[in-house]
């Protein structure tokens, strides 16, 4: 992966639109995250911040998606809706065990936007 890359981010319009040329997607409540898939994993924010560690369950993009870039949002479901606050609580922890009990009982996933690379 040669370049680096900032997520697309949102902008204030005028007024809202509605076009049958477009389509529209879910506002997902996450985290953006752009994902340099190779040998190595690495998943920023959009402030560069590393995330791969709090989000282990992510290490199968090496074999799903190999040499890739892929833009996203990082997001955890609770009750069939994007739950922010136990994203948060997935984002603070930072001991092996914290993690890994996250990850079973709060896992995260990974809405791919667009392929970069």
């Amino acid at each position: 992966m040669k370049r680096h890359y900032k997520p697309m981010l949102a902008h204030v319009a005028t007024a809202p639109f509605n076009s049958k040329d477009w389509i529209f997607e879910i506002k997902w409540d996450g985290i953006r995250a752009i994902s340099y898939v190779n040998t190595e994993l690495n998943i920023q924010s959009r402030n560069d911040k590393e995330l791969k560690y709090n989000f282990p369950e992510f290490n199968e993009l090496k074999e799903l998606a190999k040499n890739t870039v892929l833009d996203g949002e990082i997001v955890v479901m609770k009750n069939g809706r994007a739950d922010f606050q136990s994203l948060l609580e997935r984002t603070k922890t930072t001991s092996d065990k914290d993690i890994e009990y996250g990850t079973e009982t709060l896992p995260a996933t990974y809405v791919v936007f667009a392929i970069l690379e």
